[in-house]
């Protein structure tokens, strides 16, 4: 039963991704969908006598709906603040982008460089690496290093 458990925990995960990149859904939906499907799989798993609270090592054995309301809790205790900060940056961004930010930061760099995308690319990574160095990396040797080797 475990090895079915990460066979399912897999094909979910790659599933979700299917979706999203045929743009079937929106990621909120995919992965609400999506994880009471398999929630649903397994209640029913455990209901047939298949052994699923015990191969997921709940306690007493049993999977049920109040196990799968203290798992859904737990996650969510574990993920708010990762949640809040990449709704934050995705926010963030968003607004930079409308704003027409990177469009000016792309043409200063395609201003200053030639047709080769190579050196477009060198650009780049040296403004990142001394962007990084400016603003306190603690990887000083690092960034150093990348910008010595790399150019």
């Amino acid at each position: 039963m475990e090895i079915f458990i990460d066979f399912l925990g897999v094909f979910s995960l790659g599933l979700i991704v299917w979706l999203l990149l045929k743009d079937y859904t929106t990621p909120a939906l995919a992965f609400i969908s999506v994880s009471i499907s398999v929630a649903c799989i397994l209640l029913i798993l455990e209901r047939l006598g298949f052994g699923v609270g015990v191969a997921l090592g709940v306690k007493g054995g049993v999977f049920d709906i109040k196990t799968l309301v203290v798992f859904i809790k737990d996650g969510v205790k574990s993920v708010t603040d990762t949640a809040a900060l990449f709704v934050f940056s995705i926010l963030f961004f968003s607004v930079l982008n409308a704003s027409g930010f990177f469009t000016k930061i792309l043409n200063a760099f395609l201003s200053k460089m030639k047709a080769n995308i190579s050196s477009l690319h060198s650009y780049c990574f040296y403004c990142c690496c001394c962007t990084f160095r400016w603003f306190g990396c603690f990887y000083f040797s690092y960034c150093n290093t990348c910008i010595i080797t790399y150019l």
